[in-house]
């Protein structure tokens, strides 16, 4: 078994098929961490695999 990171920015149309390859591999038999922000928090356990990280999208980088 091959643990796996996928990340994706917090938007609906890149995590949505980034799940749909990351249910395909977790069928596979492989180990899955998912990086993404916290609003889609609960789409990504309903898939059982680990959120590894969980930033709110109300975060700034900007000083």
């Amino acid at each position: 078994m091959t643990k796996i990171v996928v990340a994706t920015t917090a938007i609906y149309g890149h995590v949505a098929p980034m799940l749909t390859i990351t249910q395909d591999l977790l069928a596979r038999g492989h180990e899955v961490v998912f990086l993404t922000g916290s609003a889609f928090a609960a789409r990504v356990a309903a898939k059982h695999c680990e959120l590894a990280l969980r930033w709110s999208s109300s975060t700034s980088s900007a000083s």
